[in-house]
């Protein structure tokens, strides 16, 4: 007997050959398979996203642990200014530079222009902008310089005022 048969004992669909009965997949198996995969490639992509995300804001921090490492050296140098402890740079002409006394030379001063240059260790250099009230030196404004950009070609200050 060929053709489609209901067996109502098992309430299967069946169709039936000389051999073996033959059954359908039901809709819901092939929705259930569909969602499971589409789970799977939904959690994939957010577990890269994510990843991403973690680096970015690791190397963000990184970024802004050096350069407050760097305004803090510029802030020594201002403590070091107030105390009259900064020493004249020893390399050739200095042209008005000094160091800080340790001889690290962390943080140059530039006393004709009232800037304090300090390299970051992540790459770059940090400008600050000294202004001077009855011996007083203050941090006025900083700027953060790329690697191989000029001075006068970066003018955008990061921090303004005090």
């Amino acid at each position: 007997m060929n053709g489609f048969h209901y067996e109502a004992k098992s309430g299967k669909n069946a169709y039936l050959t000389d051999e073996r009965p033959v059954y359908t997949i039901g809709i819901a198996l092939l929705l259930v398979a569909f969602i499971a995969v589409c789970l799977i490639i939904l959690s994939s992509g957010a577990y890269v996203m994510s990843k991403e995300d973690f680096d970015q804001a690791r190397a963000g921090a990184d970024r802004q642990t050096e350069y407050v490492s760097a305004v803090n050296k510029a802030e020594e140098l201002c403590s070091q200014l107030d105390r009259k402890a900064a020493e004249p740079v020893s390399s050739g002409d200095s042209g008005g530079e000094t160091a800080s006394p340790s001889g690290t030379n962390d943080a140059v001063w530039n006393a004709a222009d009232s800037v304090i240059t300090v390299e970051i260790s992540g790459g770059g250099t940090l400008e600050a902008g000294v202004s001077e009230t009855g011996g007083i030196h203050r941090i006025a404004w900083t700027k953060v310089i790329p690697n191989g950009s000029r001075t006068d070609e970066f003018q955008e200050q990061t921090l303004a005022g005090m």
